[in-house]
């Protein structure tokens, strides 16, 4: 009986242990790379082509400060914020809209619909290029203005490739939710409305 309880304690032990190593060094194996880069760029121009060290001996600021006093890198990081954050804001609000839609209200073809949305996804992006080409250059002109070379033209380009997969993350989310929730927000919001004109009546 002894024997057998030591050798159950053993067993878990060890497989916990496993279970850390394991961990461990998937851990290193997924930082390492990360650990490196910034390792690398710690290092003057100089010291790049030294013999590799995991320490770090100096940190050389200058890496860093550079690329914000360099205006063109500059410019480059602003379109690309202003670019990224609008198209994260639009897609959120279409997907939403589009998935609260599709999963609350009963449309004939819903299912469908969301196949064909993930369809989108599946097909090659040069499929696309021709089509968004001739739409950007020769559809949406007026006078000198196109879309092709801009900001917005851009964003409309990424919303077309993450609108369908956001819709397919709402939608279990959406699913989730009750639709008793739904029913009690609609009545507070209607008291919300209704309560002050009923307090402007009586008064």
């Amino acid at each position: 009986m002894n024997t057998t309880s030591a050798q159950s304690r053993f067993t878990s032990v060890f497989s916990s242990v496993s279970r850390y190593v394991l961990w461990s060094v998937l851990t290193l194996f997924t930082l390492g790379p990360i650990y490196w880069m910034f390792v690398v760029s710690s290092r003057s121009p100089v010291e790049v082509y030294d013999k590799p060290n995991l320490i770090i001996d100096s940190f050389y600021t200058e890496n860093y400060t550079k690329v914000f006093q360099d205006r063109v890198v500059r410019n480059y990081m602003v379109n690309s914020l202003i670019v990224a954050t609008t198209n994260a804001t639009l897609v959120t609000i279409l997907a939403l809209f589009a998935t609260y839609a599709l999963t609350r209200w009963k449309l004939k073809g819903s299912d469908s619909i969301f196949f064909w949305t993930i369809t989108n996804r599946m097909a090659p992006p040069a499929a696309f290029i021709l089509p968004n080409f001739l739409i950007f250059t020769q559809v949406v002109k007026f006078g000198d203005f196109m879309l092709f070379d801009t900001k917005i033209g851009l964003i409309l380009v990424y919303c077309l490739f993450n609108l369908p997969f956001a819709i397919w993350l709402l939608k279990g989310m959406l699913e989730g939710i009750p639709l008793e929730l739904d029913e009690a927000a609609k009545q507070r919001l209607k008291q919300i409305i209704t309560q002050p004109r009923q307090s402007i009546v009586l008064s």
